[in-house]
């Protein structure tokens, strides 16, 4: 008895590990109550079969996909795009990337629904918007009409499909918000049909060491085969090993149709281990506020550098997304040498087709000697964090990151020419930032003359400089800082960060243009910048006058055209025509000339 009490009070300690790591309360993630959703007050918005080429919550670089895209009937623009319910048109939004040309109508029943990458309006939205543009003297214009200016009825064609704004093909991209939040919701839970009987595929599944900072270690994707009609990993038997004592996994998959190449988001997956649910995603609806937790949700360097998306089925303490439902300890997984883990996710799309995995997971016995994490700043990811010195001031808000972040940041001078301030090496590009922060570099140097050509500027991972606009400050009078003149900015990514200048003017192309202009419908030129605006600095700017008077381009970004289409009363003779292209720093390139009609 004696020695059973001995070797009880001697491994205690380690029953003691046992019991906490696998003795866990499942964590429920409240959503927001929605109310009953309808599925037969709403039509299609087209009136050919549907064939998606997005899913509502597929995964984005920076966004999960807020609406389903429906491809255009034959490949090309044009199909007739119809609204879904009785109501009023509340917005129309025009823009040379995002939506492109977008409406929204309110409905009655407390539902917006939303239509973009149209190609052109019905005629009296159409005359609208002209001279709303017209007014403003800008292509890129946000209207909200008087309710019940424009009173629409279910059935009606209010626009055709086209492929303005970001988008790379013929296509509708439709949504349904709830009115007052905004929220959008997957438009396929209000009865929308889309013919598929095919279930998700499934490239690999991902395994990450952990420890109880988060910190992830020893990544490796495990490749699949379908066996018995279930995936399991393709070589080196179905029990696994992992060097951590906790572990998280990830899924690589997307979902196909019949008859359609494209590869879309899923729907939903669940986590089983040990036959136990233990974490469930369901792409039902997501906040605009929140849609930047995707990079907490995904594996963000795998996106970044490798363009692959694996949904991570455990949740850092940041993130809050509603598409997770269901979660035990977060799904995190304890390991260790003794037992071996039954591990299952079951993946469906919206019509409940399902994939299965299933292998086995198990604590390795070699010891992974894992190198500490180097940092001089421990910031905390549910607190405001302030880092300032002489060169720079940085207040970063509470939820800037998904986690406690193990911080690097070092401020050290470099002597290159157009550089006026102390670099500042904050972070590293691989670390997901969830928003804005302020960011404010001391001025070094500077002549006075060409501070209004002064911005915060990174590179990104491809070595293009980044606009991050700036505001000047001075005397700030905060403690512990040497006065001065600083310049600031919001900057929503890590890197290194410094004062510069732009006094280069913008690029002009003309593509469709020259002195005999009588057998050609159309003007067009390219417009471009050697500086990437970042944050919420601004595109590209332009006027165009011919004969003095202002007249209107469409600027479409992915191809960087502005086009101005010659009207049918086109008066014939000579004319003069200016264009004025402004970058965000306010230099100008200006073309002058004169053509025939």
């Amino acid at each position: 008895m004696n020695y059973l009490v001995k070797l009880l009070i001697l491994n205690l300690p380690y029953l003691l590990f046992l019991f906490k790591k696998e003795t866990v309360e499942p964590v429920i993630i409240q959503q927001e109550k929605i109310r009953i959703i309808p599925t037969d007050y709403f039509d299609n918005p087209v009136h050919h079969s549907i064939q998606l080429a997005g899913t509502f919550c597929e995964l984005r670089p920076n966004h999960f996909h807020t609406g389903i895209d429906i491809k255009s009937s034959a490949g090309v623009q044009g199909d007739p795009i119809y609204a879904v319910a009785d109501g009023y048109i509340s917005r129309i939004s025009i823009k040379p990337d995002g939506y492109g040309n977008a409406l929204y109508i309110d409905h009655p029943n407390g539902y917006t629904s939303v239509y973009g990458h149209l190609r052109n309006f019905s005629p009296e939205l159409e005359q609208y918007v002209l001279q709303e543009q017209t007014l403003q003297q800008r292509f890129d214009v946000e209207l909200y009409p008087r309710k019940n200016q424009f009173p629409i009825n279910k059935g009606m064609v209010i626009a055709n499909m086209g492929n303005t704004g970001s988008s790379n093909g013929a296509h509708l991209h439709f949504e349904i918000r709830d009115t007052k939040s905004e929220n959008p919701l997957n438009p396929l839970l209000f009865g929308i049909k889309v013919d598929d009987s095919e279930a998700p595929g499934v490239s690999y599944f991902r395994l990450y060491g952990l420890n109880n900072d988060w910190d992830e270690f020893g990544a490796r994707n495990v490749l699949v085969t379908k066996r018995n009609g279930i995936f399991v990993p393709r070589s080196g038997g179905d029990t696994l090993r992992l060097a951590a004592e906790i572990a998280g996994v990830g899924v690589n998959t997307r979902d196909g149709m019949q008859n359609n190449w494209n590869k879309n988001g899923v729907y939903k997956i669940n986590l089983f281990v040990d036959d136990t649910l233990y974490y469930t995603v369901k792409m039902d609806s997501v906040s605009f506020f929140k849609t930047r937790m995707i990079n907490s949700h995904l594996d963000y360097p795998e996106q970044k550098n490798k363009k692959n998306y694996v949904h991570k089925c455990f949740s850092q303490p940041g993130n809050t997304l509603p598409i997770i439902i269901h979660q035990n300890n977060r799904g995190v997984i304890p390991l260790n040498t003794q037992k071996t883990r039954k591990i299952i996710f079951e993946i469906y799309d919206f019509n409940l087709n399902k994939s299965v995995i299933q292998f086995f997971l198990k604590k390795d016995t070699i010891h992974l000697k894992i190198p500490p994490v180097a940092f001089n700043y421990l910031l905390k990811f549910d607190e405001r964090n302030t880092i300032k010195n002489d060169n720079a001031i940085i207040n970063f808000p509470k939820i800037t990151f998904f986690k406690d972040l193990k911080f690097n940041y070092l401020s050290q001078s470099d002597m290159s020419s157009n550089i006026y301030s102390e670099v500042q090496q904050l972070g590293d590009l691989d670390i997901p930032v969830f928003g804005y922060y302020d960011l404010r570099i001391k001025n070094r140097n500077l002549p006075s003359q060409l501070r209004n050509k002064a911005f915060i500027a990174s590179c990104d991972d491809q070595n293009r400089v980044i606009n991050w606009g700036g505001e000047w400050q001075n005397n700030l009078y905060i403690t512990d800082v040497n006065q001065g003149e600083w310049l600031y900015a919001t900057p929503k990514a890590f890197g290194s960060f410094y004062i510069t200048i732009d006094t280069i003017p913008p690029t002009v192309k003309p593509v469709i243009f020259g002195r005999d202009m009588r057998r050609t419908r159309k003007i067009v030129f390219t417009i471009g910048d050697d500086i990437r605006p970042g944050g919420t600095t601004t595109q590209l700017r332009y006027s165009t006058y011919i004969d003095d008077k202002w007249v209107l381009m469409r600027y479409d970004l992915k191809s960087r055209t502005i086009t101005y289409d010659f009207p049918a009363n086109f008066p014939a003779g000579e004319h003069t025509f200016k264009l004025e292209v402004y970058d965000p720093m306010n230099n100008v390139t200006t073309i002058k000339n004169t053509f025939l009609k």
